[in-house]
């Protein structure tokens, strides 16, 4: 099981247990999608590996709907999501899943809020979900600024 958080307003986020064959589902991904795994672990692979998913492991491509990536420690994470970033769609989102705190501290990769608020400043992305995940990971889905894709539709358009 899964469970869900949004962060939609500014009321606490509330929590929703998902089925695993549900979790594509719950993180956008749809049918005929590109859709990138960064070292992802081996439980998730089986979700990704049905249906007709145009999947990519450990790269991108541009003009990717969704990308999941499980940050590791050696990892500048505003770099990967600044770099990451150019690689979706306008109606993309980026995944960065990060091990739960005491799992992040064994690991040593800093505390997810200080990640956050450096993505968040760095890029142009908002977040707006975040999946708890029955092992232990916590993923925050980061999507384009509403400003940013009413731009790059006027591009688009140009």
């Amino acid at each position: 099981m899964t469970r869900i958080k949004g962060w939609f307003s500014k009321t606490p986020p509330e929590a929703v247990s998902v089925p695993d064959e549900e979790l594509r589902f719950a993180l956008g991904v749809k049918s005929g999608q590109k859709v990138c795994l960064f070292h992802a672990p081996k439980y998730i692979l089986p979700l990704f590996l049905v249906g007709d998913l145009k999947l990519t492991m450990d790269w991108v491509e541009s003009d990717s709907d969704v990308i999941l990536y499980w940050l590791q420690p050696q990892d500048d994470a505003v770099n990967i999501m600044t770099n990451l970033e150019l690689m979706i769609k306008r109606n993309g989102r980026v995944w960065l899943v990060v091990p739960q705190k005491e799992a992040a501290r064994k690991q040593g990769v800093g505390g997810w809020g200080d990640i956050r608020s450096a993505v968040l400043e760095a890029t142009s992305l908002v977040d707006n979900k975040t999946l708890v995940f029955g092992n232990g990971e916590c993923g925050t889905q980061f999507v384009p600024r509403k400003a940013v894709k009413e731009k790059r539709v006027a591009v688009d358009m140009a």
